[in-house]
């Protein structure tokens, strides 16, 4: 395996095995993509680059919208329903939870916004935490 970096300028070469660049796909004097993920290089085709780039903003879009969605929940129900504090915030908690609009921690995340919005609004979450994660994990088995 080549260990071999050569610097032009700004820039850096690295030579590739065989190998890898016959598993990348790619021919010879074709680019290729680079880029440091935390300590590791990711090496693929530009082609395959760009799908990703796009299948990744249009996840991210998603998720953004149904976050949105969730935060106006209980926003429309307070204007349209004159919902009450306590209505709201179980209206975050229900939202939240079941919208998925995060990769991971969405029941930690709804609750920690429930609770920062009952606290903000003068109210106050009278529960331990293991009542909160029971809580919270009986929303998500309401769907």
């Amino acid at each position: 395996m080549s260990r071999t970096t050569t610097t032009i300028d700004e820039a850096a070469s690295v030579l590739l095995p065989r190998e890898a660049v016959d598993a990348l796909g790619v021919k010879a004097g074709e680019e290729l993509d680079v880029e440091i993920v935390g300590r590791a290089i990711v090496v693929r085709s530009v082609e395959e680059a760009s799908r990703s780039r796009e299948f990744i903003d249009t996840f991210e879009s998603i998720l953004k919208r149904r976050r949105s969605a969730a935060l106006a929940a209980a926003e429309n129900r307070h204007y349209y329903e004159a919902a009450d504090l306590v209505t709201c915030a179980a209206t975050y908690a229900y939202h939240l939870t079941q919208a998925h609009a995060c990769i991971d921690g969405n029941k930690r995340i709804a609750a920690a916004i429930t609770e920062t919005f009952l606290e903000t609004n003068g109210g106050r979450l009278m529960m331990t935490n293991e009542e909160v994660v029971q809580l919270f994990l009986d929303v998500t088995s309401v769907c």
